[in-house]
């Protein structure tokens, strides 16, 4: 059983404790050599991506580096257990794509608008009053209070350039939670410290929803809440390093999932292999039986 832990800073912490579980390497996304010659490769150093059982991906926001995490996904998920199918990572990555999904499974976003040209602005102030959100192409987001600020960030950008504009909730507090399997984990940053925190069923059975809807191992979702209300902020596929600072608890959770996941597909491929040998045999019985169906092919 060999697992791979794929992001792009290690944490020696969370190596140490899936070694204690099985054979574990870390393997930093800006080290990993792809190769197409007669067939696709995957290599760190030695290590053949092939041969893992699980590749993990804690990522990030980086537009780069989500591009790299696609394309391992993309060319190894046939081969590799990985927590997430490569056309799934595709869409919760794209804010636009993976809030429409939600919306249309009722479930709750923030009012945003995504613009290419900065012609069009007058018309969404129209419907969205200050302060907003603005995600740049970089994914990094700021917080604008004022029409002339917004301009002259929009200004920096040649048209065709998508950005997203979002609502600022009032007064509402920032939870995020990490889901593997059914199990769900609290925290909240409060004056830079994180707690942990009892998660609401309704935001429980929401996260799990979510998880469920685009067949992910585990991920860490962002929440807003408000009184009465919460609201989907952000989606990441890793395993939180902030939650870390507090508990264990998300990797041993998520170390026994991979176990029971690595072990379900071992049967799964024996069974395979037991249908096809079952069938040769009855093949070779077959013919055994009737030597004389090979005289009348011939």
């Amino acid at each position: 059983m060999k697992v791979g832990i794929v992001s792009a800073k290690m944490n020696k912490d969370v190596l140490d404790f899936f070694n204690q579980k099985f054979p574990t390497f870390f393997i930093p996304l800006s080290e990993i050599k792809f190769g197409v010659e007669r067939s696709f490769s995957i290599q760190h150093k030695k290590l053949n991506l092939f041969d893992l059982d699980y590749l993990i991906i804690n990522s990030n926001s980086s537009t780069l580096n989500r591009e790299i995490f696609y394309t391992l996904l993309k060319m190894i998920e046939k081969n590799v257990n990985t927590p997430i199918s490569s056309e799934n990572f595709l869409i919760v990555s794209n804010k636009v794509l993976f809030s429409n999904i939600l919306i249309k499974n009722n479930i709750n976003v923030r009012k945003m608008f995504v613009i290419a040209q900065k012609a069009v602005i007058e018309d969404i102030l129209k419907e969205i009053s200050f302060p907003l959100i603005v995600s740049l192409p970089s994914k990094k987001r700021i917080v604008v209070t004022k029409r002339s600020t917004l301009l002259e960030v929009l200004s920096l950008f040649k048209p065709g350039i998508m950005i997203t504009i979002e609502k600022v909730l009032r007064n509402a507090r920032n939870l995020s939670v990490f889901v593997v399997g059914n199990s769900v984990i609290g925290m909240e940053k409060i004056e830079d410290k994180i707690k942990i925190v009892k998660v609401e069923d309704k935001i429980k059975e929401t996260a799990i929803k979510i998880k469920d809807l685009f067949s992910i191992d585990f991920c860490t979702i962002d929440f807003q809440v408000t009184e009465g209300k919460f609201y989907v902020d952000d989606i990441k596929i890793s395993y939180s390093e902030d939650l870390l600072k507090k508990t264990n608890k998300n990797l041993e959770l998520l170390a026994n999932f991979i176990e029971n996941k690595i072990k379900e597909r071992e049967k799964s491929i024996f069974k395979k292999i037991e249908k096809i040998m079952l069938k040769l045999l009855k093949v070779v019985k077959s013919e055994i039986s009737c030597p004389w169906a090979k005289k009348k092919r011939l």
